[in-house]
């Protein structure tokens, strides 16, 4: 090995050792800290709106064939209630018609009527 090959690897040496023990040295202190709070509000808006099925439409006996419409809508007709704002409390009643085809097996029939509301 040539003496200048010696001499350049001893230079990257002490080099190396010098970032080292820069590394090594302590840091300067660091310290932080963390808070918290709650946040609360205890807000003033619009009621919850519920709405309840609380009778089902009956047609009662219908025959093939035949029209029928609910006879009676105290009895026979549907009934929601609706309460909460800006209704208060409303009810809604449902009335219909029902034309079953002719030829229609005996049997009884049932399907589902859904309210939607919503404030606006």
């Amino acid at each position: 090995m040539s003496r200048l090959s010696i001499i350049k690897r001893a230079g990257a040496a002490v080099t190396v050792l010098g970032c080292v023990a820069l590394l090594a040295a302590p840091a300067a202190a660091q310290t932080t800290a963390t808070a918290s709070i709650a946040a609360t509000a205890d807000v003033l808006g619009i009621a919850p709106l519920t709405a309840v099925g609380v009778a089902d439409l009956d047609f009662g006996t219908v025959l093939a064939g035949a029209a029928t419409t609910i006879a009676d809508p105290a009895t026979q007709g549907g009934r929601f209630d609706l309460t909460g704002e800006p209704l208060a409390n409303l009810t809604v009643g449902i009335v219909g018609t029902v034309s079953p085809p002719a030829g229609t097996t005996t049997g009884t029939y049932t399907g589902t009527i859904t309210l939607t509301v919503s404030y606006l």
